[in-house]
């Protein structure tokens, strides 16, 4: 079963290239973060009504930590 033999190389290599990308791309919430020019972060933590926003309604529970260690609530 799988791919016929003249397409299982071309998956391969395009599995192989995929998961490169993906290396290279995909970032943690405080890589991110830490990539951000600083006054772009502080313009985000100054603004109250966004940060509530996030903190009661946001899913990422990595992001929501990292803004609540950064404004200093707990």
């Amino acid at each position: 079963m799988g791919y016929p033999e003249n397409e299982a190389e071309r998956k391969r290599l395009e599995a192989s290239s995929l998961k490169d990308l993906n290396q290279l791309t995909k970032r943690s919430w405080e890589e991110l973060v830490e990539q951000l020019p600083t006054d772009t972060f502080t313009k985000l933590l100054q603004r109250k009504i966004v940060m509530n926003a996030i903190i009661t309604n946001g899913t990422n529970e990595e992001f929501i930590r990292l803004l609540k260690e950064k404004i200093g609530k707990k």
